[in-house]
């Protein structure tokens, strides 16, 4: 059975995700269709990105992944086909398949065989869905449209790594208020080889002395680092919500420092 994945801003209350769901199951009736996510910040590509990551791995081989956000919807805009590690990916050409996938694709194309572009206002409906019902059907991805050599890229802002100590930001807010950040387990190896650290949050008001292995790892309440299944930095609150209780938001900047590095307040707010 083959499976379609959605990824997009629409959120629910709207008849559009319906509408894709209901043209998907028309052109394929046998196809089964996730929601990856409906609720990404409307245009936030960073956002779609991040949610594209970290779901894709664990689908099978041949599912088809549309993507659908996208600042600019203009007649320009290009859509792209990508074949990676046996799945394939469908959107806009905007940078944000450069955030999901670490390497370059096998196989780019651009869409431009199935339908007249300029002549269609929902774009994910009109262009993303026919071409995700081909693919499910079998289709090859060089049969949408031509070769491609590159896709547009984006770039989550990188840590800062300096002596004994990391600045890194934050990317992502779950549902539950854990606050994921851009600061890998392999950058943070590399850089305090096991040596212990503090993290210290933006408004310089909490620190954390140690880094965990999961939530219950601390008292109820209480909050808790730790590298999550994607291998980044999460900071979160044990039955509770980090981003509210520590006043945290997406962008707020994290430090990271050896214990015997000892910074003042004044060198936190000027790095």
């Amino acid at each position: 059975m083959s499976v379609i994945t959605l990824t997009t801003d629409l959120g629910l209350k709207d008849p559009y995700v319906a509408a894709l769901k209901g043209a998907i199951y028309s052109a394929r009736p046998e196809c089964r269709v996730v929601d990856i996510s409906h609720m990404v910040g409307k245009q936030d590509e960073g956002q779609a990105g991040f949610i594209l990551r970290a779901a894709y791995r664990y689908f099978p081989p041949g599912t088809v992944h549309i993507n659908a956000v996208s600042r600019d919807t203009s007649s320009n805009t290009v859509y792209i086909g990508l074949k990676h590690k046996g799945q394939y990916f469908i959107g806009p050409d905007n940078g944000v398949f450069s955030l999901v996938l670490d390497d370059k694709p096998e196989e780019i194309i651009q869409l431009d065989s199935i339908i007249n572009f300029s002549s269609y206002s929902f774009p994910c409906l009109d262009i993303l869905i026919p071409a995700a019902c081909k693919l499910a059907n079998g289709s090859s991805l060089s049969s949408l449209g031509v070769v491609k050599d590159s896709i547009q890229k984006q770039l989550f802002f990188n840590p800062v790594i300096e002596d004994s100590r990391m600045s890194g930001a934050i990317i992502f807010i779950d549902g539950f208020g854990n606050v994921i950040t851009n600061i890998t387990k392999d950058s943070f190896d590399q850089t305090f080889k096991g040596k212990p650290v503090r993290i210290v949050l933006k408004n310089l008001s909490h620190t954390i002395n140690a880094i965990s292995q999961v939530y219950g790892d601390v008292m109820l309440g209480e909050i808790v680092a730790f590298f999550n299944s994607l291998g980044l930095l999460e900071i979160a609150q044990n039955c509770g919500s980090a981003s509210i209780y520590l006043g945290l938001k997406m962008s707020d900047k994290i430090w990271i420092e050896a214990n015997d590095y000892k910074s003042s307040k004044n060198d936190f707010q000027k790095w």
